[in-house]
Parts: structure tokens; C-alpha cells; sequence
């Protein structure tokens, strides 16, 4: 009895050690912008940064394109068929690295963009390859290493240029960190570049396009706001704006975090059930932003030297609190193949919040991208609990109605 104990005991550790190097992962990267963005600031100027952003948010947006939402679909196909992994994941890599060509272009079209922007984008588009590979044979200690020296070099760079850094000798900082990161990773999963399948495959677009679109959807929605700062401000503008609204989407993320050791749960419980954990967590999410917010005030003028007014802060908070009333209806929608109504959502609520930010911005600044982001938030919650009223009335197709755990194939 004491040796099944003991078992057991491993096996739960393993596994919360496998819980535990996945969140240090996800929260790696947003803690690298916070650091990285706030040496560019201090040391140089918010302008500096604020130019590199511009070219950033550009960048980022076409190589999550150029990604095609190979890691959800590949996770998938992976599960489906584990004999056809290498096969599977090197047409997708050669295929989206054609795709990566052809977009190029644009690339070059950013002002003050460079080569080092090409040689950036191509490095992000291979290390974002290995994510796949990296989370279904749970590699997380190899990716924490990688990211923890990226973060090395960059940090290196920028502290010895100091103020003397210029808006190319950043980007040249961030290719080349990225391409040793690029590098290490392909020598660890060298077995699986081995030359077999390497072939154009157009079908996978068509396949993978669902993942795509519901993937780009929400990076609009969530991120459309920052794309016009960009376009219509100055640097300065955009660089306060960056520092902000980075910070509450990690607040934003929170909700995720706490939600998801249960989501397996919730994809068993019926509608009312869903509902009362919408209510609890959203008044989680009250006690949670109220401090939350004060906390980043402090932050951001400690750390930025950055003092943004009460308003803007408290608009910040409001827009951070109505995922946490709305997330789980988003993953009962996921339960019942309702997919479409959540990428509806996401395109409809990116226009509108564009609509504002361009009526908003030329007369308040980016006061008025604040209060567009929010707006969008709190209709998000208000459409997603009136969805769900209506289908009380006009039940969803597909939604258990016992207590049975859903198959592994669900």
C-alpha cells in the first residue's frame, strides 16, 4: 500500500512539475517585454521605443500569419496520428516557410525596417515551429533555457549601447538573439529536420485555416487598439501606450491561468453550472483588478517613470475585469463546436474597437484608446450572457446533459 502511495505521490509531482515549467514558460515571454522595454526607456528614451514597437506590432502580426495556426492544428494531428509526426510537422514547416517568401515584401515596406527585420521575422517564424514539438514532448526545461539566454544577450546589448543605442542596433540585438535561440532549437530537434518530407503541401492552408482565423481574430481584437496608437500617434505616444496595455493583458491572462485546471470540468457541466462560475469568477476578478491596478500604477511610475491620471488607470481596470465574467462561456461554446459565434464576436468587436480608436484618438490621444479597448470589453460580456440566456430558451446542439466524462477522442 505504502509503494502505491509512493507512486502516486511521483506521479503527482511529475506532473505538477510539468504544470509548473508550462506557466513559467507562458509567463516568460510577457515578463522579457516588461524587462526589455523598460532598459530601452530608462537607459535610452521612450521615443526609441516607442519607434521599435511601430515596427514590432507590424512584424509580430505577419509572422502570426506566417504561423497559420500550425501549433494548435499540428497538437491536434499529432494526437490523431503519433507515427506521422515528423512527416506531419516538416510540411507544415516548409510549406509556411514558403508562405514566410512570399510575404517578405511587406516586411520591407515598414519604415525604418531593415534586413535585420527579415532575418528577425525568419527566426521567430522557425523558434514558433519547435512550440509544437516543445509542448508535446513537454521540452519545457529546453525552452525556459533558450528563452533565458535570448533575454541574456538582449539585456547584454542594451545596457552596454545604453543611451547611445539606435533604433537599428536594436533590431540587429533582437535577430540575432532570436537566431541563436533559432539555432540551439534546431540542434536539439535536429532528428526531425532530418530531410524526408520536406514538400509544398497548399491542402495544409485550407486545414489548418480554421485554427488561423480564430487565432488572428482574437489577436485583432485583442491588439487592434495598439495597431492605430501606432499608425496615428508619436513614438512617445505609443510608447506609454505599449507599457500600459501590455501590462493589463497580463492581467487579462490571470483569468486563463485560474480557469484552466478546471477546464476539463467545465467541459462536463451543464449550462447553469457554467453560469454560476462565470458570476463566481467575475466577482473573483473584482477583488482581484481593484489591487491589481493599483499595483501596476505604482509599477509603471517606479519602473517608467511614466504618471498616467486616476481616469486612465481606472479605465485600464475596467477594461481587465469582463474576461473574467466571460471566459468560461467562451469554453462552453468551444464544448458545443460553437466556434463560429466566438470568431464573430472577435471580428465584430475588433471593428468596432477600431471604429472608435479612429473617431477617439485625434481628439483625446491615447486616453481615448483606453476607452475604446473598454467599451468593446463590456460588450464582449453583455453579448456572450445574453448568447447564453437565448440558448436556455433554444438549447445548443451537442450539449451533455449528464455528468459523464467527455472520451479521450473528445
Amino acid at each position: 500500500m505504502s509503494g502505491s502511495s509512493h507512486t502516486l505521490r511521483r506521479k503527482l509531482l511529475r506532473r505538477v512539475g510539468v504544470v509548473l515549467q508550462n506557466s513559467f514558460y507562458s509567463l516568460l515571454v510577457p515578463l522579457v517585454n516588461i524587462a526589455i522595454s523598460f532598459l530601452v526607456i530608462r537607459l535610452n528614451s521612450p521615443a526609441l521605443w516607442g519607434s521599435f514597437v511601430e515596427i514590432m506590432v507590424v512584424l509580430h502580426l505577419l509572422t502570426h500569419v506566417a504561423a497559420w495556426g500550425n501549433k494548435e492544428y499540428l497538437l491536434r494531428e499529432f494526437s490523431r496520428s503519433p507515427q506521422d509526426i515528423r512527416q506531419v510537422w516538416q510540411t507544415s514547416l516548409f510549406s509556411r516557410l514558403i508562405f514566410y517568401g512570399a510575404i517578405c515584401g511587406f516586411l520591407l515596406l515598414i519604415p525604418g525596417a531593415s534586413v535585420w527585420v527579415l532575418l528577425w521575422g525568419l527566426s521567430i517564424v522557425l523558434s514558433q515551429s519547435f512550440d509544437v514539438l516543445i509542448i508535446y514532448r513537454r521540452d519545457f526545461a529546453l525552452a525556459i533555457g533558450t528563452e533565458l539566454l535570448t533575454i541574456s544577450i538582449m539585456i547584454v546589448g542594451i545596457i552596454t549601447q545604453g543611451d547611445a543605442l539606435s533604433i537599428t542596433q536594436l533590431l540587429a540585438l533582437f535577430a540575432i538573439a532570436t537566431s541563436i535561440k533559432c539555432l540551439l532549437l534546431c540542434a536539439y530537434f535536429r532528428n526531425d529536420l532530418i530531410l524526408s518530407y520536406w514538400k509544398l503541401n497548399l491542402t495544409y492552408f485550407r486545414q489548418a485555416g480554421p485554427f488561423f482565423i480564430l487565432g488572428f481574430s482574437g489577436i485583432l481584437a485583442s491588439r487592434i487598439d495598439l495597431y492605430t496608437v501606432s499608425i496615428l500617434l508619436n513614438e512617445q505616444n505609443v510608447a506609454e501606450y505599449q507599457v500600459f496595455i501590455n501590462l493589463m493583458l497580463y492581467l487579462q491572462a490571470l483569468s486563463a491561468f485560474i480557469l484552466l485546471p478546471y477546464v476539463k470540468t467545465l467541459y462536463r457541466m451543464p449550462d447553469d453550472s457554467i453560469l454560476r462560475i462565470s458570476v463566481r469568477l467575475f466577482v473573483l476578478g473584482i477583488g482581484l483588478v481593484i489591487p491589481a491596478t493599483l499595483l501596476a500604477d505604482a509599477l509603471l511610475y517606479t519602473l517608467y517613470d511614466i504618471q498616467y491620471s486616476a481616469v486612465f488607470m481606472l479605465l485600464g481596470g475596467l477594461f481587465v475585469l469582463p474576461i473574467y465574467g466571460y471566459i468560461p462561456l467562451i469554453h462552453r461554446l468551444y464544448k458545443n463546436d460553437a466556434t463560429r459565434i466566438v470568431l464573430g464576436v472577435n471580428i465584430c468587436g475588433a471593428a468596432f474597437n477600431l471604429a472608435l480608436n479612429l473617431l477617439l484618438l485625434p481628439i483625446i490621444g491615447i486616453l481615448g484608446a483606453i476607452i475604446a479597448s473598454a467599451v468593446v470589453q463590456w460588450g464582449m460580456l453583455i453579448y456572450y450572457h445574453l448568447q447564453m440566456r437565448i440558448s436556455y430558451v433554444r438549447p445548443m446542439p451537442n450539449l451533455p446533459t449528464d455528468d459523464r466524462p467527455i472520451s479521450a477522442e473528445a
